[in-house]
């Protein structure tokens, strides 16, 4: 088979040649799905091969979709005179010259995994040292690298020493420090393999409605997947094509892949009724136990029409005549993963025909939760070890931590702080349901009877450019039954947003907007949805305002209270070795020499924009002689305990601790400033407490010594005014408006040189 390579795989290639016996071992392929990946790869090792002796190739695949068996096919299929081999020849016959030797990465990774038996592994290993010592040289292919990031991984890249390591993913993850070969989706849209658009929900409409107890969840989805499904085939029949467009209908993570499970029997009726089935070969499954119709599945002409499946073909799996995916939906909150909808991106003929219907492929699906997916996955970063810097390690503070045994939150104080929270903010009052309805309502509150659902709907060339598509609502016809799970989940994360465990959380929700005065003596319950339909679906669909206030009432200033906590105080210094996260995204940054970590970047990853601001001034500050960023949750870092309304203790991690110039140690928080126009950018409702709790610690420890010195102790809020363009600290009493000047001063009238 002759290959014609694209200009952009041939210059992949060269890339890949020329950087493959540099000093830096280490480069990434960054690749989109669909962008021929394997073409490439495979393309530089039968070059790389032909012009060189002394060299064996090792393919490490994840085991997803037997996606290295898949990778040998492929190569076999290119370069039919390649030594291609798996783990059981090697293991047989040992490493040899120009030898590519595919293996699946949970085989010899995994220990549990009874593919390969201990003394195997070790017979791996010896393989390995066999070939080294007969001068073989090794060069790795990670496939899928951003699977592949393991210590165990690490391990066995190690036993092979090899002179490259080529890591190959369409979302990788730790790119500093190696050579990044980067290929952009415009580039392979250009070059006609993958579709133009991403088109998500074409054909919705605001107030659509779907009724979940007549099963019929998925109709419009796959009504309008059949419809686009039949416009694209009827096009391609014009053209003269034979392309038989799929639809790929992907069932949720939890259903059952049992064949009577009700999804599926649901699903199989459907389609029947379009004339869709397993036995005249339109349909087919790819289930766990259930292969129907899959023979060559893969070709232009094949006959099924929809793929019913899970996540087997997440990843690794190439039907390039995919156009259509649909998405049904877990719960709210379900995703997507770019790997998935990589699926329907291919182009079948591996060109464009400018016909927007064709090039394009679709997404049908309730939820919006995909983007926020697409964009973790996107994400790439390097974690980066640092070390303290000797003069530092003697640094001493008290920190405080919870006992191991906490008193529990008592559910009727928690109701009562609610109740009186909405009463104060909203105006409402005990048992005036109507009136309260016509004030949460106003306040963005919805009642409507029905579970809102919230998509998106619009088209996109790019996964990032699917952060700009609109959102469209619906409805879902109310079932207990069917909704229960979702009520329940909603139920859960209001509780855990403040700490309750559920079965507090669902008593104080009853006792709220159940009228239960039979039963519970609480005479403050804002609403009675007597009806458990209503309640499930005012709950669902204000999940996240109840969640907001529920927030709001556990630390409103109002009612503050300082509360004696039980607590265990220690001796604390700064962790000697710091995980630095590193923004791949930021090119220009500089080295911060006033942080206590040798290394320490401006590039670090996960600060907000009041945190990189603090952190440029403290090492252009003449006043500060040394920082340090405090890490969160973990015991390894410093803390301080506070407690909330609910009487919940909660650990805080002050941002930063310093030392200014007259030898003061400076506890200091960072906080979100104020807008030229007045308004705070501080988002955490329980800054007025941590300021309370803080300054009580200062009152607590006034001085720490270390090295033989005594040296007082400082402390407050940093935040960033931008009407004057000024850094402010607060030491003295909190107040959200940064206009008080008589508690927010300029930082460096505070922090001093002398």
């Amino acid at each position: 088979m002759i290959i014609n390579l694209k200009d952009f795989q041939l210059e992949a290639v060269n890339n890949l040649l020329y950087n493959a016996e540099k000093p830096e071992k280490e480069v990434i392929l960054q690749s989109p799905t669909g962008s021929g990946k394997t073409v490439i790869l495979t393309s530089f090792i039968n070059e790389f091969a032909s012009r060189n002796g002394c060299f064996a190739f090792v393919w490490l695949s994840i085991g997803k979709g037997d996606l290295a068996e898949q990778s040998r096919d492929k190569m076999n299929k290119y370069f039919p005179l390649s030594k291609t081999g798996n783990l059981a020849d090697v293991l047989t016959g040992g490493f040899t010259e120009n030898s590519v030797t595919f293996i699946n990465w949970e085989k010899i990774t995994k220990k549990g995994n009874i593919a390969i038996s201990d003394s195997e592994r070790d017979n791996l290993q010896d393989k390995i040292e066999k070939a080294l010592l007969t001068g073989l040289k090794f060069i790795l292919i990670i496939d899928e690298q951003h699977l592949n990031d393991t210590f165990k991984a690490t391990e066995i890249k190690r036993l092979f020493n090899p002179i490259c390591e080529i890591y190959a993913s369409a979302t990788p993850k730790n790119t500093r420090g190696k050579t990044l070969i980067k290929i952009e989706e415009s580039t392979v849209i250009g070059a006609g393999l993958i579709k133009k658009k991403i088109i998500v929900n074409e054909g919705f409409a605001n107030g659509f409605v779907i009724d979940e107890q007549n099963a019929n969840t998925f109709d419009l989805l796959l009504d309008l997947a059949l419809a686009k499904e039949k416009a694209i085939f009827d096009e391609f029949q014009k053209l003269g094509v034979k392309v038989n467009p799929l639809i790929c209908v992907q069932l949720p993570n939890n259903s059952k892949d049992d064949p009577s499970s009700a999804l599926i029997v649901a699903l199989e009726k459907y389609f029947a009724s379009n004339n869709i089935t397993v036995d005249n070969g339109t349909l087919a499954f790819w289930l766990s136990g259930r292969y129907d119709n899959l023979s060559h599945i893969e070709d232009n002409n094949a006959q099924p029409v929809a793929l019913i499946f899970k996540q087997a073909i997440a990843t690794g799996w190439d039907c390039p005549r995919a156009h259509i995916l649909v998405k049904l939906r877990e719960n709210m909150d379900e995703t997507f993963e770019v790997q998935t909808i990589g699926r329907i991106r291919r182009m079948p003929e591996v060109k464009h025909y400018d016909i927007d219907l064709i090039d394009n492929c679709y997404i049908y699906t309730f939820d919006k939760g995909f983007i926020e997916g697409l964009s973790k996955d996107i994400y790439g970063g390097l974690l980066k070890n640092i070390f303290m810097k000797t003069t530092y390690t003697k640094v001493t503070l008290k920190k405080e931590y919870n006992p191991d045994v906490q008193n529990p939150i008592d559910p009727t104080l928690v109701r009562e702080v609610i109740a009186d929270y909405y009463n104060t903010g909203y105006g409402t009052k005990p048992k005036r349901y109507k009136a309260n309805e016509t004030l949460l309502t106003a306040s963005g509150y919805t009642f409507d009877p029905n579970i809102v659902i919230s998509t998106v709907s619009g088209g996109a060339s790019t996964f990032r450019q699917l952060e700009n598509v609109g959102t469209i609502t619906g409805a879902a016809i109310t079932n207990t039954h069917i909704h229960g799970r979702d009520f329940h989940k909603a139920v859960g994360e209001i509780g855990s947003s403040v700490s309750l465990k559920y079965e507090d959380a669902i008593k104080i929700v009853r006792a709220l907007f159940v009228d239960l005065s039979a039963t519970i003596k609480f005479k403050k319950n804002l609403f009675d949805f007597k009806a458990s339909k209503l309640l499930y679906a005012f709950i669902i669909n204000n999940k996240n305002k109840i969640k907001d206030d529920f927030g709001k009432a556990m630390t409103s200033q109002s009612w503050q209270r300082t509360l004696q906590a039980s607590i265990n105080v220690d001796d604390w210094t700064m962790p000697k070795e710091y995980e630095m996260p590193i923004d791949d995204n930021i090119k220009r940054f500089v080295a911060y020499n006033k942080n206590v970590y040798e290394g320490y970047l401006s590039c670090v990853a996960q600060r907000s924009d009041p945190e990189k601001r603090f952190e440029k001034w403290c090492e252009e500050s003449k006043a500060v002689v040394w920082f340090y960023k405090n890490g969160e949750h973990n015991q390894r870092f410093f803390s301080i305990i506070y407690i909330n309304n609910f009487g919940k203790q909660k650990a805080f991690y002050p941002d930063y601790i310093l030392q200014d110039g007259t030898g003061k140690i400076w506890i200091l928080e960072t906080k979100g400033g104020q807008t030229s126009g007045g308004v705070s950018q501080d988002i955490d409702d329980s800054s007025p407490q941590k300021f309370v709790y803080l300054t009580n610690y200062a009152n607590s420890h006034k001085t720490t010594t270390y090295d033989g010195k005594t040296y007082p102790i400082g402390v407050g809020f940093v935040r960033f005014d931008n009407g004057s363009q000024t850094l402010l600290i607060n030491t003295t009493a909190y107040d959200e408006n940064l206009d008080n000047t008589k508690v927010w001063f300029n930082i460096d009238e505070m922090i001093r040189f002398l």
